[in-house]
């Protein structure tokens, strides 16, 4: 391996002495050096640039990841192309209209099961658009995947991501039935959530959710929110933080808005909620019986080694499924209005026939620019399928990729200095 790995860093850099430096990193690569050190030590020993040092260690961890192939064990299921809601910031682009039927459904179900590989639990995510709109093709999905996982001596986990405002007794009981964990969207108070989230008619649909939550929480215990910042609202995520709580959410996801707007003003106002946001969370401990995501431990990328795992999920142990069957690496990147070809791997019949652009997911997105960067080895270069609808390209990390990346590592900086060791201590 260390002659081919001599012979790329000779191909791909200005370096000379490629023996040698493919040699002192086979021996470094079997031990738990973080990359920053990996890239110091180096360019310290081989006495070269920084950046050339940076570049070889990136290559090194693409060609790790090119051989990396775990199997597939998470599903979402993108049930529903319509939606009753309209919100401006949805990435799923224009709602065409479509759901998948039972059969596609069904194949979907199969194919993760065959692509699980040893695992003895998947994990199926109904998704949309709003999946309620499907409700009866979500119910005959559950029951045929019960039955095929039982068959197999395996177990699917379920679950799904909803606007919540179609939930009803009916959903609710089959979903506590049957063990599917509902993660509601609610981006805080009604002047926030109302903003962007929008009805097809003048229905609030802050009231509609809100009014329901008593019934969502007497089947679900546990209650969860996704939690969307935009822009506009970014100064007001610590008080939307507590509203939600004050609902009766326990767990929350908290994400800016993938959108345009995000201007210096309002990246700041995102940092100093999530401070406040952090140091609540802290304080509160393990009293209130809440948990915010980015602040847990297993949620930051930090202390990432260089083990080929590197980046998302996406394409690797997971794919999403259209209505139509076909295979994406994530919902994200199923987006009618994008103006390049959408990024298809296969479908749920034939599998994964793509594996080209399947490589391609395995190398983390980087440019010259970015070898200089105080977030390199920390940062997945932003989302690769906004990456491929604002480029062309998932390698290549466009602007405003660039710039909420920072700001999310800017977030979870404070959570590692601020809940770093209460953290620790939960997680044991």
């Amino acid at each position: 391996m260390s002659v081919a790995l001599s012979a790329t860093i000779k191909e791909k850099t200005r370096v000379s002495n490629s023996d040698s430096i493919a040699t002192f990193l086979q021996g470094r690569l079997l031990k738990s050096d973080r990359p920053e050190e990996l890239v110091r030590n180096l360019a310290e020993k081989h006495r070269i640039r920084y950046e050339d040092a940076a570049l070889i260690v990136l290559r090194v961890i693409n060609e790790r990841q090119k051989a990396y192939r775990p199997a597939i064990i998470h599903l979402e299921l993108v049930i529903a192309e319509v939606c009753n809601l309209s919100c401006d910031y949805c990435f799923l682009g224009e709602k065409i209209g479509s759901i998948m039927d039972v059969e596609t459904a069904c194949s979907a179900i199969d194919f993760i099961l065959r692509e699980s590989g040893a695992s003895e639990t998947i994990y199926v995510t109904f998704f949309g658009g709003e999946p309620l709109l499907a409700f009866d093709t979500i119910r005959s999905t559950t029951n045929y995947g019960k039955k095929e996982a039982r068959r197999k001596n395996k177990k699917i986990r379920w679950s799904m991501t909803s606007n919540g405002t179609l939930l009803d007794v009916k959903s609710l009981s089959f979903f506590r039935d049957h063990g599917v964990k509902v993660l509601l969207s609610m981006d805080g108070m009604k002047l926030t959530h109302d903003l962007h989230r929008r009805p097809t008619d003048d229905v609030s649909s802050y009231d509609q959710l809100y009014a329901l939550l008593p019934l969502v929480k007497k089947y679900q215990p546990w209650m969860g929110a996704r939690m969307t910042v935009a822009p506009d609202s970014a100064r007001l995520m610590y008080t939307n933080v507590l509203h939600l709580i004050d609902a009766g959410f326990n767990q929350l996801i908290i994400a800016p808005a993938e959108c345009e707007g995000w201007s210096r003003k309002a990246r700041e106002a995102y940092v100093r909620q999530m401070t406040k946001v952090a140091r609540f969370y802290k304080d509160l401990g393990d009293q209130g019986n809440i948990r915010i995501n980015l602040f847990d431990s297993e949620k930051r990328t930090g202390n990432r080694q260089i083990d080929g795992k590197r980046g998302c999920r996406a394409g690797r142990t997971s794919v999403a499924v259209a209505p139509t069957g076909n295979l994406y690496p994530c919902s994200k990147f199923i987006d009618r209005s994008s103006t390049h070809q959408l990024y298809e791997l296969g479908d749920v019949w034939q599998g994964i026939i793509d594996e080209e652009r399947r490589n391609a997911l395995s190398c983390c997105p980087w440019q010259r620019s970015c070898l200089r960067c105080d977030h390199l080895f920390r940062c997945s270069g932003g989302c690769l399928a906004s990456n491929y609808h604002s480029t062309g390209s998932t390698s290549h990390t466009s602007n405003r990729e660039c710039t909420l990346r920072k700001m999310q590592l800017r977030s979870e900086e404070i959570a590692a200095e601020l809940c770093g060791s209460m953290n620790s201590t939960q997680s044991d």
